[in-house]
């Protein structure tokens, strides 16, 4: 996802930084990460046999756990956008730049 970010003052002048998505996900991309999220890390690494000749089995380690969380959520993020299930925001700058210049537009015509 993108996000930007803007500069805004309070009711008593103080500025924060506000961040923002400029994209979101549709139903189907939601229901897709939530599938990721619960069956993408299930998963073991064959890691030999026991003593009966069974196979073992063990879990990741943090740095292969990492590397496929990634590698999920970056493939799935590129079927998301190919599929069109990526939905773009307005730009939250250019929306108030609008609203700005109707207000400014507005106080012009009242002073007139």
């Amino acid at each position: 996802m993108t996000t930007k970010a803007r500069i805004e003052r309070d009711y008593h002048g103080k500025k924060s930084v506000v961040a923002y998505e400029t994209e979101t996900l549709d139903h189907v991309g939601r229901l897709a990460c939530v599938l990721v999220e619960k069956w993408g890390m299930v998963v073991a690494i064959p890691d030999g046999e026991d003593s009966a000749g069974r196979q073992r089995m063990r879990l990741p380690t943090p740095a292969e756990l990492s590397s496929r969380a990634l590698d999920i959520a970056e493939t799935l993020m590129a079927v998301l956008r190919a599929r069109g299930h990526v939905v773009a925001l307005p730009d939250l700058n250019e929306i108030n730049a609008e609203n700005d210049r109707v207000e400014e537009a507005k106080e012009a015509s009242r002073r007139a």
